[in-house]
């Protein structure tokens, strides 16, 4: 059971991971920019096209947590902010809201028949830019094969992202600790700092 256990590197819908990593690792590689991209196929399997109904854009303003469960709206927010935070989905969130509706309708899923019995989705994604290029993704690229320390950096820029009203040195201090946690002797020098976190 623990050799299942991963962690959720954005606040997304599970079924929504891979394709956002796909989105980030193509918008890095090809610099690509909202403002170019023409559309987007995303080749949807399996649970994720259950769990990642189509959210097209329309007049309604949807609340941010419905957006959460969006296949279109995870992926063009990967694409057009180069990451997908809590931050966000903040109740602020009208700027951004705007910029990703507008890149989101030009982007469209082709539904898999195939069931690939709970292993992770796919991660497909076809990008057409309007300069007449096309970048298909490559999902075990997009995945790595990092070391731990680099594996851990999404999930430090996550926990930064969701404790952002906690003092910076009390942060720093929580992940120093954390990331010490398998060789630590005791507990006693981190719960105080966890203790006065939540002053």
């Amino acid at each position: 059971m623990a050799a299942d256990l991963r962690f959720k590197p954005y606040p997304a819908c599970d079924g929504a991971l891979a394709y956002i990593e796909s989105a980030i690792d193509l918008r890095r590689r090809f610099q690509l920019t909202a403002d170019n991209v023409q559309k987007v196929i995303v080749c949807v399997d399996g649970a994720a096209a259950e769990l990642c109904q189509p959210y097209d854009a329309g007049n309604e303003v949807p609340s941010p947590e419905r957006t959460r469960f969006s296949m279109k709206y995870a992926i063009a927010l990967a694409l057009s902010e180069g990451n997908v935070r809590l931050s966000h989905f903040a109740q602020d969130w009208a700027s951004t809201h705007s910029r990703v509706c507008a890149l989101a309708q030009r982007i469209h899923l082709e539904t898999s028949a195939r069931d690939n019995n709970g292993v992770r989705a796919s991660g497909q994604l076809n990008i057409h830019t309007r300069d007449g290029h096309e970048h298909a993704s490559n999902p075990d690229i997009a995945r790595g094969t990092e070391t731990p320390e680099a594996e851990a950096q999404p999930l430090i820029r996550k926990f930064f992202d969701c404790t952002a009203s906690l003092p910076a040195a009390a942060q720093t201090a929580i992940i120093e600790h954390a990331l010490q946690l398998e060789t630590a002797s005791d507990l006693h020098e981190v719960v105080p700092i966890l203790m006065g976190a939540q002053s």
